[in-house]
């Protein structure tokens, strides 16, 4: 998808990655290889415009599943060690592609407890935005809070002369999230990174994502 900028007759062009939820026998870093290689068959195709943002799901590539949360949260070394190759992949990924990235991790706080976190790394390879998701789900199949802290604060990253907000999933129900990105940050796209579940909550989703671009005139 692409966003106009009227001030600058720039385009920005979005890339919504739709990978294939990590399957339970499948290591992390080969789900990361996997979604690699859809970033690149899209940027290399001569019949799509070419992407200056990639957006991977909420938790993608290591997958928003009761396996991820059972065996790969990083509180062992070896965990660590798997998250930080995923971030250096994408590091690469993103100098390789010359496009931003932004993909899911699990951060972890100063006292130890964890985060649902998107990370932005930019054509550089350089990190230009971290953001924790503020509104945990507890409703549906989602019990976020058994395992995860809120984070606190809004962020926004720019990709050219555009100026873009995160928010997660779930944030997106709360109006003042969006409202404060574009009044703060004057955020002009906001993207919302998700992993939705086809549960009573499911049909709600596409209503929210309208109404807070019609409020905030984004």
């Amino acid at each position: 998808m692409a966003a106009p900028n009227e001030e600058h007759d720039e385009m920005l062009v979005i890339g919504a990655v739709q990978c294939p939820l990590r399957k339970d026998h499948q290591h992390p870093l080969d789900a990361c290889n996997q979604v690699i290689r859809l970033m690149k068959e899209q940027q290399q195709s001569r019949h799509r415009p070419r992407v200056h943002l990639f957006v991977l799901p909420e938790l993608a590539p290591l997958g928003y599943s009761k396996h991820s949360f059972a065996n790969y949260l990083p509180n062992t070394q070896e965990n660590l060690q798997i998250f930080h190759a995923i971030h250096q992949n994408m590091v690469q990924a993103a100098q390789e592609l010359q496009a931003c990235i932004c993909f899911g991790t699990i951060g972890v706080l100063p006292d130890d407890t964890f985060t649902i976190r998107q990370v932005v790394v930019d054509t550089q390879g350089s990190t230009v935005a971290t953001y924790d998701k503020m509104l945990l789900c507890d409703y549906g199949d989602c019990a976020e809070t058994r395992y995860f802290t809120a984070g606190t604060s809004l962020e926004s990253f720019c990709v050219g002369n555009f100026t873009v907000g995160i928010l997660i999933c779930a944030d997106m129900r709360n109006p003042v999230c969006a409202r404060r990105l574009v009044s703060t940050r004057h955020v002009q796209v906001v993207i919302q990174p998700a992993a939705f579940s086809r549960d009573f909550s499911f049909y709600t989703w596409k209503s929210f994502q309208t109404t807070r671009a019609v409020e905030n005139s984004i």
